[in-house]
């Protein structure tokens, strides 16, 4: 009882610091709106001070995990080109009301800037830059905004999905990611309660009461149906109440249940849009649309629609990010690539097929039922690869599990990479990998084993010159 005694007062004590640190460093935690930035300043024992320029500002989120919604409020988040690995101005609790009146100011201010700028909008965007920033007047406010300007523009609503296109769009999907972070979670964890060799038990029982390889196929089964149900209800947790909006000249992505998340931006910080459709989407005509937009540490992907027509999106990057058309994919991988595609594909599936007949024996053999589906995965990833260039604009197009096909305009290419072994050079083929501007070193999308003349018109017209690579 005593060492129990000695134990809860160094506790209590430990509770008390922890306590006065905290409100010690909320204390210390102030921002201001100065005339042309906004200032963070931190730090208890050491000081920290944050200059986010108004002109440097990308896309500011507002966000409210379950902690913050159950307090009332809100964590914002400030993106800058170039910046750590974390974001640049991180406001982790502020009103809601504070929030709204900040994230308008922002606004405010990069309008403004665009607006009194001395050089020209159009031979910015020619180069592939957004307009330079001069510096604003304003009123300064500290720990809040003590003095919004009336007037402040009004969201516009232009797209909101209801509960039930939510919900196709849910049951329509599997982000095999996402479910297998939770899964790994969720197992580690029942593991610490659970018996040990619990589930090589189930397995055993489960293998003798079904016969031969009907044991591996229930499995599988009940697998895949719980991770396509759990990917169900992550999405409809992640993506209810999307909706997309106009303030002024930014746009509003607001979507989330439990952890709502709100991320304005200006079209011209895209800098290319994905299209993604899975097998069952493709078979409806539905897709997702996803915008790369450039963030201090990442290329930030952000869902502009997760269920929309197939023939809605040029009406809907025309609204939304006017810069980008929607081209069909006319130069397509040639017959002579299908062995590239079908090759790695076929290697994996073998080893897979061996390594379960070695292990369970007979009822291993089911697992040659995984070669037609190889034969058809490797088909359509064939099939899909192609690219278009029209103007000023890339489209290439692939296939992983989803087909997924990138608009991307030229001033937003970093570099553009022509790479083949000497077998593939002898057939003619090349693979094309396109460098996208944002984060620290951009994000990448390719294409492999594409026509040589393809490549070569792709790699003339980024470099300008009239020989290929």
């Amino acid at each position: 009882m005593e060492d129990l005694y000695g134990w809860g007062i160094a506790a209590a004590l430990l509770l008390i610091l922890l306590i006065g640190w905290g409100a010690l460093g909320w204390k210390r935690f102030v921002y201001t709106l100065e005339d042309d930035r906004l200032v963070i300043r931190r730090g208890v024992l050491l000081r920290d001070e944050k200059n986010l320029y108004f002109g440097r500002i990308h896309s500011v989120s507002m966000e409210q995990p379950l902690l913050q919604r159950l307090l009332g409020v809100v964590q914002i988040r400030i993106e800058t080109p170039g910046g750590g690995p974390k974001s640049d101005g991180l406001l982790p609790a502020v009103t809601l009301e504070e929030a709204q009146h900040l994230q308008q100011w922002l606004g405010q201010r990069q309008r403004a800037s665009q607006g009194t700028d001395t050089i020209s909008t159009h031979a910015a965007d020619d180069e592939g830059t957004a307009p330079a920033e001069k510096d604003l007047g304003s009123e300064a406010g500290a720990v809040g905004i003590s003095a919004p300007e009336p007037n402040l523009p009004k969201t516009a609503p232009l797209l909101k999905l209801s509960s039930d296109e939510v919900a196709k769009a849910a049951f329509s999907s599997m982000n095999i990611g996402m479910v297998a972070a939770f899964t790994g979670g969720v197992y580690s964890l029942m593991n610490d309660f659970l018996e040990d060799n619990i589930y090589e038990r189930i397995f055993k029982e489960t293998a003798a009461h079904l016969p031969g390889g009907f044991a591996i196929l229930t499995a599988s089964c009940v697998l895949l149906l719980f991770a396509w149900l759990l990917s169900s209800a992550l999405f409809i947790l992640r993506f209810g109440g999307f909706t997309v909006s106009r303030d002024g000249e930014q746009l509003v992505v607001a979507h989330g249940l439990l952890e709502r998340k709100k991320t304005v931006f200006s079209p011209k910080r895209v800098q290319a849009v994905i299209v993604k459709e899975g097998l069952l989407r493709q078979l409806l005509g539905y897709a997702e649309v996803e915008l790369r937009v450039i963030a201090s540490s990442k290329q930030e992907k952000l869902v502009l629609h997760p269920w929309v027509r197939k023939k809605d999106i040029p009406a809907l990057l025309c609204e939304v990010v006017p810069q980008f058309t929607v081209n069909p994919v006319t130069a397509r991988a040639p017959r002579q690539a299908f062995l590239y595609y079908l090759r790695f594909k076929l290697l994996v599936v073998t080893g897979m097929c061996a390594a379960a007949i070695l292990y369970f024996h007979l009822p291993g053999l089911w697992t040659l039922l995984l070669y037609p589906l190889m034969w058809f995965w490797a088909l359509h990833c064939h099939r899909d690869a192609g690219m278009h260039l029209s103007g000023g604009e890339l489209t290439l197009r692939r296939r992983l599990l989803s087909r997924e096909t990138c608009y991307v305009r030229r001033p937003q290419i970093l570099t553009v990479t022509a790479s083949g072994s000497l077998a593939q050079r002898q057939r003619k083929l090349l693979s094309l990998k396109v460098n996208i501007m944002g984060g620290l070193g951009g994000s990448s999308f390719e294409v492999h084993y594409l026509d040589e003349g393809d490549v070569q018109t792709v790699w003339r017209w980024f470099s300008r010159s009239g020989t290929g690579p």
